[in-house]
């Protein structure tokens, strides 16, 4: 872990060095086939690797073989007897075995098709979601390009260490998840209106997202108002279609005993449960519990209960603002809020493992706005970049005992936040000096 630290350190000292030259470059053409290249050659080297900071892999791998065999992911769990007449050496390698799948239904498909191709191989998951990381990288240059800026800025996302080790290594399906967001993105925001393809595509789009992990249905309120009702109700269609197969069979999964079994029987559990790394939410729930320990209070102490209720009133109210500002803002101002509901959620949530901030390093590149003289405006993005260097930190806790420390949580969220407060304050400040908010402050911006 020092070694790998040692080496995530420098990877960043030169990712943030390379995004200060390409800030600065006039021209973006040939920058973009570079960073295209090097993003390449970055995910391609660790192909092979063992996944050593995450055993996430196996999980699919295992839902991956269920499928291929009939069975479905969320009928048992794991350690089932009932599923022993199919078991290989990677079962036993599955984390949180007593518990069936958390994995949703488009996340399923992915494991199965590359089961069908590949089974039993976690380099084959490592290629897939590279390659699916890549598209959502492509998809972040498209956007930028229809929005006048740098395309060569989707650095920001394709260069950033902790996307590279957490994809490229670790094959995390949050890389799926990104990429189909980020399509429905570019349809919604990047299409020209009269596209009617894309016009149907976008919710289609989001819905299979949300079909990934339920992250981009936080969106919704901040979208609302460009999807329109009938796009709305598509989005929802999609997610309830592709459910109800899976709730017929296996049930919700909201009653009964904590083995995850059911639909939703293993989110369930991770709602009720799960309690690491938390930022806001920790410090919320030192003052209701009285826990001074860094690691998070059981769901069953007193006080408890209390901090997750005022941690997700904080946070749809935050939603209900992004989403009530929203209505009359213009395509950057919706992407900044976007980005804002995103990292709304990270600071609140009782659980932030290392990769759960990629959904936030995707719209980094796209909140950076620019000045006058087509300069980055580099402050909302600030937080986050910072924030995906010290949440590596956050691996020490699997190093000897299972335990977490202070002095990690300090080293993400303390200098995240002062970030993040000081863009707040000044952002309105920069808006007058001509960087670009949203539709009420429009400045004249360099084309691509």
């Amino acid at each position: 872990m020092p070694h790998f630290l040692a080496l995530y350190t420098l990877a960043f000292v030169l990712y943030g060095a390379s995004a200060f030259v390409v800030s600065r470059e006039a021209s973006w053409q040939r920058t973009l086939l570079i960073v295209g290249a090097a993003a390449i050659a970055m995910r391609v080297v660790l192909w092979g690797t063992v996944p050593s900071l995450s055993d996430d892999v196996y999980r699919y791998l295992w839902d991956g073989r269920l499928l291929t065999n009939g069975v479905s992911p969320y009928a048992f769990r794991v350690d089932s007897p009932a599923l022993d007449y199919l078991a290989t050496p990677n079962r036993a390698l599955v984390n949180n075995s007593w518990m069936a799948s958390p994995y949703f239904p488009a996340a399923q498909g992915l494991f199965g098709m590359i089961a069908l191709f590949a089974p039993e191989s976690a380099l084959a998951f490592q290629v897939v979601i590279s390659l699916v990381d890549l598209l959502t990288g492509a998809l972040i240059a498209t956007l930028l390009f229809r929005l006048g800026r740098s395309p060569a800025l989707s650095l920001l996302y394709l260069w950033n260490p902790l996307v590279v080790v957490e994809f490229a290594h670790s094959a995390h399906v949050d890389a799926w998840m990104l990429a189909l967001l980020l399509a429905g993105l570019v349809a919604l925001l990047g299409m020209p209106p009269p596209d009617r393809r894309a016009y149907w595509a976008a919710p289609v789009l989001l819905g299979l997202a949300s079909l990934v992990k339920p992250l981009p249905l936080l969106l919704g309120p901040v979208l609302a108002w460009r999807l329109g009702v009938r796009r709305l109700a598509v989005w929802g269609v999609v997610v309830v279609a592709l459910s109800a197969p899976f709730v017929a069979l296996n049930g919700l999964g909201l009653a009964g005993p904590t083995d995850g079994v059911g639909f939703l029987g293993a989110t369930r559990i991770y709602a009720g449960q799960w309690n690491y790394n938390g930022g806001l939410y920790h410090w919320l729930e030192t003052l209701t519990t009285g826990n001074v320990v860094p690691w998070g209070a059981p769901s069953t102490a007193p006080g408890a209960q209390a901090a997750r209720l005022i941690s997700g009133f904080v946070f749809l109210s935050v939603l209900a603002a992004l989403g009530w500002t929203a209505r009359k803002a213009d395509t950057e101002g919706l992407l900044r809020r976007c980005l804002l509901a995103m990292v709304s959620y990270l600071l609140l949530t009782t659980t932030v493992h290392p990769w759960y901030p990629s959904v936030v390093l995707a719209l980094v590149p796209l909140a950076v706005g620019s000045d006058r003289t087509g300069r980055p405006d580099w402050w909302p993005g600030l937080p986050w970049l910072w924030f995906s260097y010290a949440v590596a930190w956050s691996y020490l806790t699997y190093v000897g005992e299972f335990r977490e420390f202070a002095f990690v949580r300090n080293l993400e969220y303390l200098p995240t936040l002062a970030l993040l407060a000081f863009s707040l304050v000044t952002a309105r400040q920069r808006g007058q000096r001509g960087f670009r908010l949203d539709a009420a402050q429009p400045v004249a911006r360099r084309g691509p």
